[in-house]
């Protein structure tokens, strides 16, 4: 199971409570609805993060985004999760982009 969190301070730190409920954290931007905002969060607010759950990035990140998230230090995380910002057409991903954004990660 999959438990999306709100990447505030606080929800970081009690995302320990998942511990045995939740096979994967994903972090996303915090709002009013259920994700879905297309913006960003601090990730240096997961730098700290020292949970024993594996997580998934979320939050707005888009093909540029690549280099970015090679400088921050995230051991934990296992996955990103990408948006719109790869698409051609509303749920369709534009398959160049996301091949790109994997060979940067995979640079590492």
């Amino acid at each position: 199971m999959v438990r999306a969190i709100s990447a505030t301070e606080q929800a970081i730190k009690e995302s320990a409570l998942w511990w045995g409920c939740a096979d994967y954290l994903l972090f996303d931007t915090p709002t009013e609805d259920h994700g879905g905002s297309g913006r960003h969060f601090d990730h240096e607010l997961l730098t700290h993060y020292s949970g024993n759950i594996p997580f998934i990035l979320s939050g707005g990140i888009g093909p540029e985004d690549a280099a970015t998230l090679l400088q921050t230090p995230l051991p934990a995380m296992v996955g990103v999760d990408i948006n719109s910002r790869f698409e051609t057409a509303p749920g369709v991903k534009d398959t160049a982009k996301v091949k790109q954004f994997i060979a940067t990660i995979h640079k590492v």
